[in-house]
């Protein structure tokens, strides 16, 4: 019984560390094309300047 937990609370483990890095992952991504965004605007409004 007590083996069974263990390896049940490894893959709970492993699977929101999985989660976890996947989140961050998108939140990087979302990050990125925010920068590419904000790089667009700025040169922009350096051709305008």
């Amino acid at each position: 019984m007590l083996i069974m937990t263990q390896i049940f609370a490894g893959i709970l483990l492993i699977l929101g560390i999985i989660e976890g890095l996947h989140i961050y992952w998108k939140m990087r991504k979302c990050m990125k094309e925010i920068d590419i965004e904000r790089e667009k605007k700025t040169k922009r409004l350096n051709v305008t300047k």
